[in-house]
């Protein structure tokens, strides 16, 4: 179990292996057989970077894919998201290759670094490892369908098919959109998977009714909360509200991961 981006003493990372090792332990109590190992990742901000602004957002606007819709449009729209291009299978490759083309080749413009190198190791590693004991591991998501699709393999060992994208375009306003994501993601997880999960990361007010959810629904289950603590450069005002906001919403059943106490480092390059 290769978790060297964790801090093997802090009493989250303990938690994470020592509920790992009782679910996948055959004489333990807390057993839990393998078709019935599934964890569920949020996408932005507990994958990888979310600031200053989101991948997909950045994608996009280097590319000018929504600029024209959103200067043609009367109304407020969720334009930054790709999720309401529908496009036949010849431009969907295309689409594919272009956002992988930009993750490789643009710079994140505070870090200098490529795009797919704002992944956060310590989760890379345990998503690793939880396959590596048979869970299925699926991201759910603000961000497009295609977008994600383009780069859950190679980005994070999870393919395509294990991509549930909440994200919606078209007639969908922003505002509705950003009051009913959590919701919206917690249904569409109960919708489209037979076996609920037992384990949940996010780290948003949008991933509040989801990991309320995976933490009261049995005991035998882990939900966790990842919030800053002013770690990185991007420890804005705004952030640190909503993790408050985000704590007082919080089931007393979730845990609370600190990326300053509980990891040794956020990307590769840092180790």
């Amino acid at each position: 179990m290769n978790l060297s981006a964790w801090n093997a003493m802090s009493p989250i990372s303990q938690r994470i292996k020592s509920t790992v090792d009782s679910w996948t332990d055959p004489s333990s109590d807390s057993f839990i057989p393998p078709e019935q190992r599934v964890a569920v990742f949020d996408l932005d901000g507990t994958l990888w970077c979310q600031k200053p602004i989101l991948r997909e957002w950045a994608f996009n606007i280097e590319q000018k894919i929504s600029i024209h819709r959103f200067m043609s449009s009367l109304r407020m729209k969720w334009v930054l998201c790709s999720s309401s291009l529908c496009l036949p299978t010849g431009q969907k490759r295309c689409y594919e290759s272009e956002v992988k083309r930009w993750l490789y080749s643009k710079n994140h413009h505070v870090y200098g670094v490529p795009n797919y190198r704002v992944v956060f190791l310590p989760m890379k590693q345990l998503i690793a490892c939880l396959q590596s004991h048979q869970f299925d591991c699926y991201i759910v998501t603000g961000s497009s369908q295609q977008f994600v699709a383009a780069c859950s393999y190679e980005l994070f060992g999870i393919s395509k098919e294990r991509v549930i994208s909440a994200g919606t375009g078209g007639e969908i306003s922003l505002i509705k959109k950003w009051l009913f994501l959590g919701q919206t993601k917690m249904q569409l997880i109960e919708k489209k998977l037979t076996t609920p999960p037992v384990l949940a990361f996010g780290n948003s007010i949008h991933d509040i009714p989801l990991l309320n959810w995976v933490a009261e629904c049995s005991p035998n289950t882990l939900s966790l909360f990842i919030h800053n603590d002013n770690r990185s450069c991007f420890a804005f005002l705004a952030s640190q509200l909503s993790n408050k906001l985000c704590r007082f919403l919080l089931s007393d059943s979730a845990y609370q991961l600190s990326t300053k106490e509980d990891w040794n480092v956020l990307f590769d390059w840092e180790s």
